[in-house]
């Protein structure tokens, strides 16, 4: 959990390298320790995560929905299939508004479903209230 000494580990995949830059960014702002790896793909992020092992278990993961090959919702069910993974907060973050992918996020164990923000403003303000150690603690045990 983390706490204001601690290092957060932040894992964002998105296939937009502008949303990538933007939200590096925007945690860069945040005033918190943060250490954020990011991957342009859900496989990359698979292999690297769980099948090479490379790295240590993020405290949160950011997904985006509609990517090419394996979507993040496909992400989010093989994270949650792993035992290491299961419990590790994920939030869908997408410009995705669809009832069908809302839906299977919450099926497959999603914690939060968040549209991204379209101003860098409130993407910091949203960013800072999730990562702070009270947004953490409630994020981990959020199930929308």
């Amino acid at each position: 959990m983390p706490d204001n000494d601690r290092t957060i580990h932040v894992v964002l995949t998105d296939d937009d390298g502008d949303d990538r830059e933007l939200f590096r960014e925007a945690v860069g702002r945040l005033g918190i320790k943060t250490d954020l790896q990011t991957f342009s793909d859900c496989e990359k992020m698979v292999k690297s995560l769980l099948k090479d092992r490379t790295g240590k278990t993020p405290d949160v993961i950011f997904l985006d929905v509609n990517m090419p090959g394996k979507n993040g919702l496909a992400c989010l069910r093989e994270l949650r299939e792993d035992v290491e993974f299961a419990r590790v907060p994920v939030i869908m973050f997408t410009t995705s508004a669809r009832l069908i992918d809302i839906q299977q996020a919450r099926k497959f164990g999603a914690n939060l479903f968040l549209n991204k923000p379209s101003d860098f403003n409130e993407l910091t303000a949203l960013l800072k209230k999730l990562l702070s150690p009270a947004g953490y603690r409630t994020l981990v045990t959020a199930n929308y």
